[in-house]
């Protein structure tokens, strides 16, 4: 399912003013390509003037009963319909995927060595940072200026042709399965074309329904009325995404990850490269685990113990790790 829905983004100042148009724009998607391939990510764009296609493509969904109201109205709403007014002129959308890998970690609890898994998408502050400084090498390096776009990611990079859709509703993008993140920018860079892919399914899925067994919420069960693709609101991860309680149905033993979900994704076949031999990044003690759960304040947690989170990005989810955490270690997997 939709990964990130909700999901917190480091927010960044826009890039600094760089002498207007030093290169032709030839040479700046030249320049540009090089600096994206240096940090292993890839690059769609969209013209500005489909910007607004993007939502209006998602209301239609929700008009047709294809998208529950109420996954709508707490994640999709807030998206941009236009180009805020952030510099004089906005010419396209340029999204970037960025290659994670799964990250798992051992917990010792009750003496025991615990795996814990968290996805490849939340460790991705070092990424970000890495995105920014090859757009500013290069875009901004050609006069052309970037600010951070809120738009509908997954379906910007399948209609720029970065990525089709799989069964499970995820991007899929060549060399990078599922196992990435995306993130989007509008520029006074003009777009290259004017693309508008077609919504294709990957072929793999033809005959595959992997991921549909996996899951144990029936997100991915066909619903009446010809939903789109998966049942948005039934997915784990918008859910353990978030703090509090959670819904009665969603019982401890779904939970895999500590935040969001692996079930379709570990269970797919385009993965299978990704998901072999992922090393052990780190280890915590029973002593840090148990200091973890019995402390919903980050910075009350010692230094020591911060730091190592920080090493994930767990301090971004920091108010969610204490309960997820809970669920992973008290039932086995």
């Amino acid at each position: 399912m939709p990964k990130g829905v909700g999901v917190r983004v480091p927010a960044s100042p826009l890039l600094p003013d760089y002498p207007r148009k030093a290169m032709n724009e030839t040479a700046v998607f030249e320049h540009l390509t090089t600096e994206i391939k240096s940090i292993d990510c890839q690059y769609g764009f969209l013209d500005i003037r489909r910007v607004p296609e993007l939502k209006r493509e998602l209301e239609s969904r929700l008009h047709k009963g294809q998208l529950d109201t109420a996954f709508y109205a707490n994640n999709l709403e807030r998206l941009e319909v236009s180009a805020p007014i952030r510099f004089t002129e906005v010419n396209s959308l340029i999204i970037i995927a960025a290659p994670l890998p799964l990250t798992r970690l051992i917990f010792e609890y009750q003496g025991r060595g615990r795996p814990v898994q968290i996805p490849p998408f939340y460790v991705f502050k070092d990424k970000l940072a890495a995105i920014r400084k090859a757009l500013g090498r290069s875009l901004g390096a050609a006069g052309y200026q970037i600010a951070d776009a809120r738009v509908p990611l997954k379906l910007a990079a399948v209609r720029s042709g970065l990525a089709s859709y799989g069964r499970n509703n995820l991007a899929y993008i060549e060399g990078m399965g599922s196992f990435h993140r995306l993130v989007a920018f509008y520029t006074d860079l003009p777009s290259p074309a004017d693309a508008w892919f077609r919504l294709n399914e990957m072929e793999e899925c033809t005959s595959c329904g992997f991921c549909l067994g996996n899951c144990h919420t029936d997100c991915l069960i066909p619903d009446v009325g010809n939903r789109f693709l998966a049942r948005a609101e039934k997915c784990l991860t918008l859910y353990n995404e978030e703090p509090g309680e959670l819904p009665s149905w969603i019982t401890p033993w779904l939970h895999n990850s500590l935040i969001g979900c692996m079930r379709c994704q570990s269970s797919c076949p385009v993965n299978r490269t990704f998901i072999r031999n992922v090393p052990i990044s780190d280890t915590f003690s029973e002593q840090e685990a148990m200091a973890i759960l019995a402390t919903p304040v980050f910075d009350n947690l010692p230094g020591a113990l911060q730091e190592k989170l920080g090493k994930y990005d767990l301090q971004e989810y920091y108010d969610l790790v204490p309960r997820n955490l809970k669920f992973l270690l008290e039932w086995e997997l």
